[in-house]
């Protein structure tokens, strides 16, 4: 053979192999691969990355808990298979523990953020959610839409509600005015019951056994570990039985009172009696006017925020609007005195019936004034200021009460701090949703 015919040759099969490298029977180090967003594996993709980037980013979630996650949560479970009641949930930024309503851990691993996914990571396996979070006047609300075990997420939040498992958790915003007193377990409960018999205090003598009330000064009182608030005059719990200035705000450990005085769980500052202000001065602002939920009418108040035309164009007497009529609601109170456990409330075109978390059946008739419902029952008038704002698997109402045949309460942080006053919480289903979705009249 010639050399012209050997290098004839060898060109030919350096041809026909860099032809092999490219053709469709490839090598598979080349290919390109994505991630499959439901099975989160990869899968072949002429515009994917190499395999072994692929497979270092699929489905592996950040190392740590989200910190916009961590709190102390009380909520409901919303989709159409609901467990009635109140459910609590404790996030660390090391583990999460869910508790349903009958005091059992239905959830307990912890919590990872995978792209827009909130997964709930356990040692049965991993719930991959949707989520969403939202700021109401006194909570943050965190809508969590799961789908089962190892399995993809609900492809939408009605698609959650109708087959999967939906949370609606609520956390405080300040602590100033809003505190969980979750996973309160028995032992707990009694740890703190001998702490007040180590401070001295005779428990037989108190029929109410608040281990607040050793505490004999304002100070003390406040810094308690048993979360106590300070009256500047004695309590009456259950409206007969005299107690002390310290005062437990922990329901789960002893009864409602009232505090006639000022109370305060912040400072022990001196309540501001004086404005400083002699009868006929003036700050040189405009008057500022407030509707008064009761007779309707506005009043020129150092509390208003409203011009006096647009109150009086306010502040009318009407109808419940149309969108709470016929309505079913869910909720929580939230305010420092709470009472754990779910209530309801059902909305007719002019009607309100409240249930208790005990089954108490509250029913009366409603009418709005500007920003306040008036809830009249047989023993007297609630005046109540509310709230309502849509939401991402429900919509929420926020609901602050005064007392019974007081006055309303002019903002929410009032309610939750006020002797007498309550707060509540409450969901409904999206307007319109089929019961297949969402139906809360069960």
């Amino acid at each position: 053979m010639s050399t012209e015919s050997a290098c004839k040759i060898i060109i030919r099969t350096r041809t026909t192999e860099t032809t092999g490298t490219t053709g469709t029977t490839g090598n598979p180090a080349q290919q390109g691969f994505n991630c499959d967003p439901k099975t989160l594996t990869c899968v072949n993709a002429p515009s994917g990355s190499p395999k072994n980037i692929c497979e270092a980013q699929c489905g592996i979630a950040p190392n740590n808990t989200p910190v916009f996650i961590i709190g102390d949560y009380r909520g409901l479970e919303v989709d159409v298979t609901y467990v009635k009641g109140e459910w609590q949930a404790k996030v660390t930024a090391t583990d999460i523990v869910i508790i349903d309503p009958t005091g059992q851990t239905w959830g307990k691993g912890y919590v990872r953020l995978y792209q827009n996914e909130l997964w709930l990571v356990t040692p049965q396996g991993t719930r991959r959610g949707l989520f969403g979070f939202q700021q109401l006047p006194e909570v943050e609300v965190l809508t969590w839409a799961m789908g089962e075990y190892g399995q993809p997420p609900p492809t939408s939040f009605d698609s959650g509600l109708s087959t999967g498992k939906s949370f609606v958790l609520a956390k405080c915003v300040s602590a100033a005015n809003c505190k969980f007193f979750v996973m309160k377990a028995l032992a707990q409960i009694k740890e703190a019951q001998e702490r007040y018999r180590r401070l001295g205090y005779d428990e037989d003598a108190d029929p109410v056994n608040d281990p607040c009330q050793p505490y004999p000064d304002c100070q003390k009182c406040i810094s308690a570990p048993e979360y106590c608030g300070w009256c500047s005059v004695n309590v009456v719990y259950n409206g007969s039985i005299v107690g002390k200035n310290c005062a437990g705000l922990n329901t789960t450990l002893t009864p409602r009172f009232n505090c006639s005085g000022t109370f305060s769980t912040i400072n022990c500052l001196p309540p501001n009696t004086s404005t400083g202000l002699t009868t006929g001065q003036t700050t040189g602002q405009p008057e500022m006017f407030r509707c008064d939920s009761i007779n309707a009418t506005c009043i020129m108040s150092s509390n208003g925020t409203l011009p006096r035309e647009v109150c009086n164009a306010q502040c009318q007497r009407t109808p419940i609007p149309p969108f709470l009529q016929n309505r079913y609601f869910r909720g929580l109170q939230i305010n420092m005195q709470y009472r754990p456990g779910e209530w309801r409330a059902h909305f007719g075109t002019n009607t309100l019936s409240i249930v208790t978390p005990d089954g108490t059946v509250l029913n009366g008739n409603v009418t709005t004034v500007a920003q306040f419902i008036t809830y009249t029952i047989p023993q007297g008038k609630y005046q109540t200021l509310w709230q309502y704002a849509p939401g991402a698997a429900v919509d929420n109402m926020s609901w602050a009460w005064g007392p019974l045949n007081g006055e309303a309460p002019q903002t929410f942080d009032e309610a939750m701090n006020k002797a007498g006053y309550t707060e509540f919480w409450y969901v409904a289903c999206h307007e319109g949703s089929p019961t297949t979705v969402c139906d809360f009249s069960k």
